[in-house]
């Protein structure tokens, strides 16, 4: 190791160390693989072995998935503690994880704890439940409902409300006509403007509640320190070049100028009359921003190098004079060529040009007070929204909480009260703070004094903030370090070095490249984050670490990617396909499909982009509403009837002899120009439909539409099992909307289609997966390939009302009407968002990176052109990952050649049906012949069996979900989350949507009781050894191939469990009775499921049925002897 290493592991120790003083508040920086959370739970465990009360130590974090498994892990670490073990075979970090467990379980007996019992006890919080506890706990004060529920997509709220707003204006405001005018009154577009500003309107809601005057003043204040910021930030790389020149350069220039160059004239003039440049400050800002467009290129991409080109230098030419022309043109191009030997100068200047002004130009603030003068009724109208839903946004929820806390010079009772409760707040992914959470928090830590005991841990990597579309402000995190305090509380700063997660050779491949991309400083006005670089702890592996692919078109970037696919396949591990935007998948997922290779897609697809979900829409569309005359073209092309175009054209001819005739009627009396097999495969269509439309008022029209596409074949014309995922997801999303055989509010079923993001099961993982970058984070991989990196990123339309929060301001620019040039703080906002996105998209392209354990593997698509020495790439764009990369680029093909044979993918698995399809029979079904046995006595429990299946399909499928996520990271909040959920699968199963929401009841309270147990906890635990859900097996009883699916089945202590969840509940007196008797009911059917485990697990079995619902419902049993016959 180098020696630069050495220094870095011996700090690396020294923070980790340091990090678990208890008396002092930190700041931590932690890079990827550099054991972020492993340090968080060794301080939380380090906390809680000296509080009085859990409670008093609060751990907040930004996802559900991310607070439970904190929680899972002290829980597990504390576990761990319990038992015995040789501890030296544990790595050093797991004896310390150990040791401060084990004190943390002392302090639990001494105080009663029982925190493994009552995991609950640990104060384990997102940042948005935080918010919603806090505001709960004052609701008078804070103005929210007693039992809110939170949307997950509030989208749809804020629409409604911005157009109740707009149909809701008087026709004579000065204020709404301007604004509508602005959009050339285009009420849609305007709405959607609206509805982007309420999703974000804790950055601007109490400024807009200010008077006119007051608002004006606030924004000008936060502009000037804007421009003052910048201007400080510039201020060394420019004192460190000469401008003492301009003073001199600036009597000769001086005539030259016009009034077209006006603002140069006078900044030149100020130096002339001074002697000296301009004072690098506010004041001078004009100035600097003429002196900076003076010596860079029109363009602005660089400084000048030619006096020629510098307005008021005058040409040589020949005439009189022309020797001192020539001095002083020499003169300007040897210090035009000082300047450019300045680090950072040309990036300084080019930051001061683009400056706004410091005031607002009254035409522009006209119309961002009218905006502005909006907002407040504007959010009235969404209080109206949410009323009406019964839904909230988790803005309002911090809104409201912030609200009921008040401030640190008035605080609320409440806020004194919490001060009195939490003596440590941790706080992960730093980074990924926005503003408001942070004012939250500053709230929380108000009342703390320097030495009262109390601490505040932070920690991050401002590497990998990537979340600036939800409000991240890595600014904060970057100003926290500078400044050593957060939210007004000294921290000391640390930074980890040691990654544990990427081998040597990928280690030293991003220290190599990331310097380049990230930057050597901080830039916190443009949202820039210095590298930090890492130390392997992990040996370099044989191999290249890292390789690079370029290819000359999407196809070859598929049969490239196939190819790497493989590779890695033929190593151990598991894979990840990244890709910037799920649109850069279009080429790559069939190709992987048609090479046989399996993959999950996470998140990728919503249920609209599938095309067999939008063929069942269509056919749902088509039974229910069946004069819509797209829905029935669309079901007639689709694969399962495929009527050839002119056979549709003949049909819609045919419709349109009659006025106000459906296709739907031309179909069942279909015209003579029709083709022979077209006949044919309407007359089949036809019929099926007729089917499911005569059951109208019998089933639910989710069950209609889930018998005519089997009917059809539909399962049959789907591309991968996926789709039929994707089927079921709209099925039951099509029953949580229907109501009396109908779907009332069809754009509202449209739009949950396009938000419904689609994965497989739980459980049903392959080796290789394909998500989005942003997807990755927090995850790692054996191999990485990282696909489509030299496309750029959308380019959406220009915003009508552009802000930027600041810390305590806001500034913001309103755009031209449509056709005019924007410019001042418009312009700048529009600027420093580019610079801010390509800022972010450095740190996106780390955070993908740096999920390799083992390899690396960059796809990407160039076109090659001819070079000066042979063909050679074009280079890619700033906008891509690959430009930001700068590669060494490996050798372009010759013209003509291609790198790679793509076989075509194929485009679906079948374009349609064949005529002669038919449904394959039914297999001949199994007869087992039973021995006689007596019917036992009818035994009083609920058995309604129809209705306890359906309860038990949806909660087993709970629990299943359960057991991946863990119980800690389901509280009563996510559970009464998934009441649209679980009401939407009862319907599709057969309940009716009337009876529904009450059998949603029994299902929570169901999985509540199992939640509520200790019992449940342990079973549902993911921490298990082999633990399996829903597992479903295939094997030999006695000469019998039987199939079975076992609840849950997991080993703890060298004991395989098989647990078989019975959700009903007993109406009789003696449960214990009953119990018993549901023990003989079921044992030989867990018997037969402990023989075919034994064929795969060789540990010890023993058996047990779970009640939750009926009181002491936990039987135990070891497994019955064998017979002879093996039963």
């Amino acid at each position: 190791m180098s020696r630069t290493g050495g220094v870095r592991l011996a700090e690396d120790a020294a923070a980790r160390e340091r990090a678990l003083d208890v008396t002092r508040s930190f700041l931590v920086q932690a890079p990827a693989g550099s054991g972020k959370t492993e340090l968080l739970i060794q301080r939380l465990l380090a906390l809680l072995r000296g509080v009085e009360a859990p409670e008093r130590v609060l751990a907040i974090t930004f996802t559900r998935k991310a607070a439970g498994e904190m929680r899972d892990r002290v829980i597990a670490a504390l576990l761990a503690a319990r038992r015995d073990v040789d501890e030296s075979r544990l790595a050093g970090h797991e004896l310390l994880t150990r040791r401060l467990a084990r004190e943390v379980l002392a302090q639990d007996a001494r105080r009663d704890w029982h925190l493994v019992e009552n995991p609950s006890r640990l104060a384990i919080r997102t940042i948005d439940s935080l918010a919603q506890g806090i505001a709960l706990q004052a609701p008078i004060a804070s103005g929210l409902p007693p039992s809110p529920r939170f949307a997950e997509n509030a989208m749809p709220i804020y629409l409604d409300a911005a157009h109740a707003a707009i149909a809701g204006a008087p026709a004579d405001d000065p204020d709404w006509r301007t604004i509508l005018e602005h959009q050339d009154n285009d009420a849609d577009l305007l709405a959607h403007v609206l509805a982007q500003m309420l999703a974000q309107r804790d950055q601007w809601l109490t400024l807009a509640r200010l008077g006119r005057g007051d608002v004006r003043a606030a924004l000008e204040r936060t502009l000037e320190a804007e421009v003052a910021g910048e201007i400080a930030q510039a201020a060394q790389a420019i004192r460190a070049a000469d401008f003492t020149p301009v003073a001199g350069f600036a009597k000769l220039a001086l005539p030259e100028l016009d009034d077209a160059n006006a603002e140069l004239r006078a900044a030149l003039e100020g130096c002339l009359a001074r002697g000296v440049p301009p004072p690098i400050d506010v004041a001078h800002a004009a100035e600097w921003v003429a002196l900076g467009s003076w010596v860079t290129t029109k363009n602005g991409k660089k400084l000048r190098s030619r006096a020629r080109e510098m307005p008021g230098i005058p040409p040589i030419g020949s005439g009189p004079g022309a020797d001192a022309r020539r001095t002083l043109v020499h003169a300007v191009e040897a210090w035009l060529e000082s300047l450019a030997s300045v680090p950072g100068l040309f990036d300084a200047l080019a930051s001061v040009r683009a400056l706004p002004p410091a005031r607002l130009a009254d035409d522009e603030w006209e119309r961002i007070a009218s905006m502005l003068s909006l907002l407040p009724a504007l959010s009235g109208r969404l209080s109206d929204a949410f009323a009406e839903s019964g839904e909230l946004d988790f803005p309002q929820a911090t809104l409201a909480a912030l609200a009921a806390l008040g401030d640190g010079d008035e605080p609320s009772e409440l806020l004194l009260r919490l001060d009195m409760r939490v003596d440590h707040v941790l706080i992960d992914e730093f980074q990924d703070t926005s503003f408001a959470h942070l004012e939250l928090v500053r709230r929380l830590v108000s009342g703390w004094s320097e030495g009262d005991g109390r601490t505040l841990f932070a920690v991050g990597d401002p590497m990998q903030s990537i979340y600036r579309f939800r409000g991240a402000e890595v600014r904060a995190f970057v100003e926290a370090q500078a400044a050593g305090v957060v939210e007004g509380i000294p921290v000391e700063c640390l930074t980890l070095r040691r990654n544990f997660r990427s081998q040597a050779g990928l280690v030293g491949w991003v220290n190599e490249t990331f310097p380049g991309v990230l930057g050597p400083i901080h830039d916190p006005w443009r949202s820039r984050v210095a590298f930090a670089d890492a130390v392997a702890v992990v040996p370099e592996s044989d191999g290249p670490a890292c390789t690079l692919d370029v290819v000359d078109s999407d196809e070859e970037e598929a049969g490239r990617v196939v190819e790497r696919v493989r590779d890695a396949l033929d190593e151990p591990g598991n894979v990840a396909l990244l890709v910037r935007a799920r649109t850069h998948l279009a080429q790559v997922l069939p190709a992987l499909r048609a090479a046989g290779i399996a993959y999950t897609a996470v998140d990728l697809d919503t249920l609209a982009d599938r095309r067999s979900a939008r063929d069942v829409v269509a056919l749902a569309h088509a039974i229910a509403q069946p004069d819509d005359r797209l829905a029935w073209l669309a079901v007639l092309r689709a694969p399962w009837c495929g009527l050839a175009l002119a056979d549709l054209h003949a049909l819609v001819l045919a419709a349109d002899a009659t006025p106000s005739r459906s296709i739907e009627a031309a179909a069942h009396a279909p015209p003579g120009a029709l083709s022979p097999e077209g006949s044919a495969r309407l007359a089949r269509f036809v019929a099926v439909v007729a089917r499911a439309r005569d059951a109208h008022g019998i089933e639910p029209l989710a069950v209609r539409v889930r018998g005519a596409w089997t009917a059809i074949g539909g399962p049959a014309t789907v591309d991968e099992p996926l789709d039929l995922v994707a089927v079921e997801d709209v099925l039951a999303l099509l029953a949580a909307h229907e109501r009396a055989g109908d779907v009332p509010d069809w754009n509202a079923f449209v739009a949950r289609l396009g938000e419904e993001r689609l994965s497989p099961p739980p459980g049903e993982q392959a080796r290789v997966q394909v998500m989005t970058m942003h997807k990755a984070k927090g995850l790692e991989f054996d191999t990485v390939i990282l696909s489509g990196l030299a496309r750029g990123g959308g380019r959406g339309d220009a915003p009508l009302l552009r802000w930027r929060t600041r810390r305590g301001g806001l500034m913001a620019g309103f755009a031209k009407p449509r056709g005019g040039e924007h410019g001042g703080v418009y312009d700048y906002l529009r600027g420093l968002a580019s610079d801010e996105d390509q800022a972010e998209l450095g740190r996106l392209a780390y955070v993908a990176c740096t999920r390799a354990k083992r390899r690396l593997a960059l796809v990407g698509v160039l076109k090659a052109k001819d070079g000066k020495e042979g063909r050679e790439w074009k280079s890619p764009g700033k906008g891509s990952i690959l430009g930001l990369l700068d590669p060494r680029l490996p050798d372009a093909p010759d013209s003509g050649a291609s790198g790679t044979d793509v076989a075509a993918p194929p485009g679906s698995v079948v374009e349609r049906l064949p005529l002669d399809w038919r449904a394959p029979a039914a297999p001949e079904p199994l007869v087992v012949r039973a021995a006689p046995r007596a019917i036992a006595p009818a035994l009083p429990f609920d058995w309604a069996r129809e209705r306890a299946r359906r309860l038990g399909v949806v909660v087993h499928g709970l629990l299943a979900q359960i057991a991946v996520d863990g119980p800690p990271g389901w509280d009563a909040g996510r559970l009464a989350a998934q009441r649209p959920r679980i009401v939407a699968e009862l319907v599709g199963e057969g309940a009716l949507p009337s009876e529904a929401p009450r059998e949603a009841d029994d299902v929570r309270a169901t999985v509540e009781r199992v939640l509520g147990d200790e019992r449940g906890r342990w079973l549902l635990d993911p921490g298990h050894a082999g633990a399996q859900s829903e597992w479903a097996l295939a094997g030999f009883d006695g000469a019998e191939v039987v199939h079975v699916v076992l609840d849950r089945t997991f080993v703890a202590e060298g004991v395989r469990w098989i647990v078989d969840f019975k959700t009903g509940t007993h109406e009789g007196s003696d449960p214990s009775a009953f119990l018993d008797a549901e023990v003989e009911r079921y044992r030989p059917q867990l018997a037969r499921y402990a023989r075919i485990v034994s064929a795969l697990d060789p540990a010890p079995i023993r058996l047990a049925l779970y009640h939750p619902r009926v009181p002491g419902g936990w039987r135990e049993f070891a497994v019955p002897a064998t017979n002879d016959d093996g039963r």
